[in-house]
């Protein structure tokens, strides 16, 4: 007894209930030796087969009454416990499957084997993002073989088995994919109201919206977004994918007989959507109004109707045609659902999406979007009429039954839009970047497809190719960007899929372009026009034949080109360095041996070019924008 009450003084054991202790304790005897309350407890205490009289429990179960905790001193709480970091706690081994579920596991490696024939086995990488230095990021790898690939049971840090902690290694990368695409993750006022509401409210909802966990932050992002897209009201979801699927699936519980039209092109959450909602669908080409219409004059007159899209497509980089969608949805009588997820935040005077830009926000029936791109966090919402919010927060499955998205974030998300709806340079400065790093591409001859956003989508066309460049510019140029393959994009079609934010500096891009230059020239990916700088220099693209400009800005915001002098304030104050001008371009650097600038033949070889302030840039960053 005495022992036990000493050992009830470890304030880890009292900060623990009963079921978690049974939970920890199996591996308290390796812990007891580096804490003082156990060690005068003895071996009675910390063996977890017995109890607080010492008498044996089953094995692995320890009892501890509530008493010696509840009237442990005051004092004795406040102790902070040692902590050894050579101490590990044992790993959980499952024990060999019983013969009959062996056929089912055997299914699961099947699957795995026929995905890795084709050359598209996932690899997630493990990296962590540095807050105020966007896009540096570190990547942790684990030491493999390349036979490992070829293995049935997945290894290493980037597929589903853990590797050991021993096992990894990390180092600098350049983030040249992420879909934080102007940095709100990483943004002063987003982080001091998600640190206000943690610290305020805690972690979690509790609940589900219903049920507890409706706080006023959730209520307040929803009015944010509500007046974001001009509509009476919105309702938050935990994601994107789960609001276009639980919208789109709970419509034909209202307008029975309802016929979906979806575009080809449509992202995997609103086709899942319409499969889940039973209703007749009919598909029609990518943006090709002349197929919509077709489509639409072969449906009956009265039946109810739907026509479904994304404004900006993720991985194509297009974007469709608002207006003339609206257009026939009011010469047919049809609704329309816009899924602006790669435009909120990026287009309009605020941020409002393409529908803001075109100027037809009051003419769409519902609008979704998501918190987790330009806004920097995660969530997803739709917005709409009243009544029609109203009706899906009553009946939409996805939206009823699941916890809600936790008020810290939605304080940090509310903050975005607000901040988004006043600033412009940060989508400003993106699309810049975008646009500039589009012309390099095309200039030097690599296959960009015909992006008219922000999206870079530069084409491979092979599954393993695409996999082996992303490995190659990750292992030999510390750039790190993800292959895009299938079921994403269609076979034939994997790509590297590419965005420039308002961070990234000329010496990114020059990097970026020469890994892909090696890249293209190791795998022989075909390109589209002789390279050196002397054909470049003599034979100019044309940027209006070539490269269309892309608008971003709302008919009430005139869209301007960055001028030389904000080029030098950004570069010095906000951790940019590009202009979308040629005159600016010429003068950059200009390398006083060759001659010629950055991208000339040796790439600054000579060593005579001054580098980029990058470091300083970036560290500069913070404190301007706060």
């Amino acid at each position: 007894p005495d022992a036990m009450a000493a050992a009830m003084r470890c304030p880890f054991r009292k900060a623990l209930g009963s079921a978690s202790q049974n939970a920890v304790l199996p591996g308290m005897t390796a812990m007891a030796k580096h804490c003082p309350h156990m060690q005068a407890a003895g071996p009675a205490a910390a063996h977890p087969a017995l109890a607080a009289d010492g008498k044996p429990l089953a094995a692995g179960l320890v009892r501890v009454p509530d008493h010696a905790v509840a009237d442990a001193p005051a004092d004795e709480a406040r102790h902070e416990p040692l902590v050894d970091e050579g101490v590990v706690l044992p790993r959980t081994v499952s024990p060999p499957l019983p013969p009959r579920q062996d056929k089912y596991e055997a299914g699961f490696r099947s699957s795995i084997r026929t995905i890795r024939g084709e050359g598209r086995y996932r690899l997630f990488r493990e990296l962590e993002r540095h807050a105020g230095s966007f896009p540096a990021t570190t990547l942790f790898e684990t030491a493999r073989d390349d036979k490992d690939l070829a293995e049935d049971t997945p290894l290493g840090a980037t597929s589903a088995v853990p590797p050991p902690a021993d096992a990894r290694s990390a180092r600098p990368v350049t983030g040249w994919c992420s879909n934080d695409y102007i940095g709100m993750g990483q943004h002063p006022t987003v982080l001091g109201a998600v640190n206000d509401a943690l610290w305020s409210t805690g972690a979690g909802s509790g609940g589900t919206r219903n049920i507890s966990g409706t706080s006023r932050w959730h209520v307040e992002l929803e009015r944010e977004l509500a007046d974001l897209h001009r509509t009476e009201s919105a309702l938050l979801f935990t994601s994107c994918y789960v609001c276009n699927e639980a919208v789109l699936s709970t419509l034909p519980k209202m307008f029975p007989g309802l016929i979906i039209l979806s575009d080809a092109m449509n992202h995997a959450s609103m086709i899942q959507g319409i499969r889940h909602s039973g209703a007749e669908r009919h598909v029609y080409n990518h943006n090709d109004l002349g197929h919509l219409r077709k489509v639409l004059e072969s449906l009956p007159a009265d039946a109810p109707k739907l026509i479904a899209f994304e404004s900006v497509n993720s991985m194509e980089g297009t974007v469709a045609p608002l207006e003339e969608i609206c257009d026939l949805a009011d010469e047919f009588g049809a609704m329309t659902f816009c899924d602006e997820v790669h435009a909120v935040g990026l287009y309009g005077d605020r941020g409002a999406g393409i529908a803001e830009r075109d100027g037809v926000l009051g003419r769409l029936t519902m609008i979704t979007g998501t918190l987790g791109k330009a806004y920097g966090l995660m969530g997803g919402y739709v917005a709409g009429s009243a009544a029609m919010v109203d009706a899906m927060r009553l009946q939409a499955s996805g939206f009823i039954f699941t916890t809600s998205i936790p008020p810290m974030v939605a304080a940090g998300a509310a903050a975005s839009v607000r901040h988004l709806k006043e600033s412009n340079w940060e989508r400003r400065i993106m699309h810049a970047n975008a646009q500039y790093l589009k012309r390099m591409l095309v200039d030097a001859g690599f296959p960009l497809l015909d992006s008219v956003s922000h999206i870079v989508p530069l084409l491979i066309g092979d599954a393993r190719k695409a996999q082996m460049a992303s490995d190659i510019l990750l292992a030999d140029h510390n750039i790190y960007v993800q292959p895009i393959n299938f079921p994403t994009v269609p076979r034939g079609t994997e790509r590297l899929r590419m965005t420039a934010t308002p961070f990234h500096t000329l010496t990114h891009m020059r990097a970026l372009v020469a890994g892909l230059e090696d890249v293209f020239n190791r795998l022989d990916i075909k390109r589209s026009r002789a390279c050196p700088t002397a054909i470049r220099e003599s034979l100019p693209l044309s940027d209006d034949e070539h490269l269309p400009v892309v608008r971003y800005a709302g008919p009430s915001l005139e869209q301007e080109s960055v001028s030389d002098e904000e080029l030098i304030q950004h570069a010095r104050a906000l951790a940019t360095a590009l202009v979308d001008d040629d005159a600016t371009d010429a003068a950059i650097e200009s390398c006083p041996r060759c001659g010629e600038r950055v991208s000339c033949q040796s790439d600054g070889a000579c060593g005579e070019i001054e580098e980029d302030s990058d470091s300083v840039l970036q560290q500069q960053t913070m404190s301007a924008r706060s």
